[in-house]
Parts: structure tokens; C-alpha cells; sequence
């Protein structure tokens, strides 16, 4: 077997511990070829997006499993949850290009290809930049007449996962998304009506 000396590997290894470490903005000082998070004028991209801890003028259930994450206009951008039907978090970016913490598996290795991310939800993507809206964890639409009607959807057997899939067909159904000239459209149904939102 092959002996290395320990001062280059406890070096090697205090520097990988250190870019493990620095997520959230130092990303983008990274020598690679590829963008911050995405390719440039990517129109949108599907990610875990979490935005519990936005501060308390905000909701802190806002957890998005599977979102859908759209580029607006001046430096806008957009989650939308499939699941729910609704738009999860609009936040304007400070620094172009800067608009997500790098952390989870997929953005992690997207600059760094041999970082690894941990598992569960404590170290997840979240907003970076002043947030306009966001919402809590129950449907885009008014099911009742109650306006605090809640999540219509079975819980899991963890109470402490929010990921419990898409709403009854019969309330709402994600369609999918349509690519146009002019830009993602999303399409969906509310009660049998169908919906399209660019």
C-alpha cells in the first residue's frame, strides 16, 4: 500500500473541508467553465427550494420538494410547486447570477463534481436576495369557504416531511410545463379547468 506524507493529505483535506463549508456565496469565485447555478438564459429548472427561514414576516413551512424554478425579468425569479399548485417564493437577485445557495446534491456537484451533500432537509437550496412574496405550505386555490382549510393531502408517516405528492386529481392536477418563443408556460387543472400561465 501506498504511504503519503501527512502534511500534503491533512492539507488536501483542510482545504476540501474549508469548500464544503463555503457554500453560500464564495460558489461563485470557483474557476469553472460552467454558470453560478445554471447555464445562462436557462428559461427554468427543477429544484428542492427551501424558504422556511426567510424571517418572521414570512411563513416558516415553505419547504417546495419539487419546484419549478423560473427566470423572470430584471434579475426576478420565481418557485412554483407542481404539488401544490402554487407560487411558493418571488425573489429579486442582489448580484446577477447569485440568486440560490449552491447547497443540495445536483447544484452542489454542478461546480464542484466531486463534492458530496448531505442528506435530509437541513442543508438545502434557499433563496439569495430580497424576497417579494412567498407563500405558506397549502394549495394556490381556495378549496372551501374556509380560508384556513389546510393541506387536503395525506400526511406521511414522518411528520416531519413535507413531501406528500400532488393534490387529489379531483382538486388540482399539474399538467406540465410548455416550452414557447416566448418563453415556460405553465399548465395545470383547478376542478377540470384547465390553466396556463406564462
Amino acid at each position: 500500500m501506498k504511504r503519503f506524507p501527512p502534511g500534503p493529505v491533512l492539507t488536501a483535506l483542510g482545504v476540501a473541508g474549508a469548500l464544503a463549508c463555503a457554500q453560500d456565496l464564495q460558489h461563485a469565485a470557483l474557476d469553472s467553465p460552467y454558470g453560478t447555478y445554471g447555464d445562462n438564459g436557462l428559461p427554468f429548472f427543477c429544484q428542492t427550494l427551501d424558504a422556511r427561514k426567510l424571517g418572521p414576516d414570512w411563513p416558516g413551512n415553505n419547504l417546495t420538494p419539487r419546484g419549478l424554478i423560473l427566470q423572470l425579468d430584471h434579475g426576478a425569479h420565481v418557485c412554483f410547486d407542481p404539488d401544490l399548485l402554487r407560487v411558493a417564493v418571488i425573489w429579486e437577485e442582489k448580484e446577477p447570477g447569485n440568486y440560490l445557495t449552491m447547497n443540495g446534491m445536483a447544484p452542489g456537484s454542478y461546480r464542484q463534481p466531486h463534492r458530496k451533500a448531505p442528506g435530509g432537509q437541513r442543508n438545502l437550496p434557499t433563496p439569495l436576495g430580497e424576497v417579494i412574496m412567498a407563500s405558506d405550505l397549502s394549495p394556490g386555490m381556495l378549496l372551501s369557504e374556509d380560508p384556513a382549510g389546510g393541506d387536503p393531502r395525506t400526511p406521511c408517516v414522518d411528520p416531519d416531511e413535507p413531501g406528500r405528492g400532488p393534490l387529489p386529481p379531483e382538486l388540482g392536477r399539474w399538467v406540465g410545463i410548455r416550452l414557447d418563443r416566448d418563453g415556460p408556460t405553465l399548465v395545470y387543472e383547478i376542478s377540470g379547468v384547465r390553466i396556463e400561465e406564462r
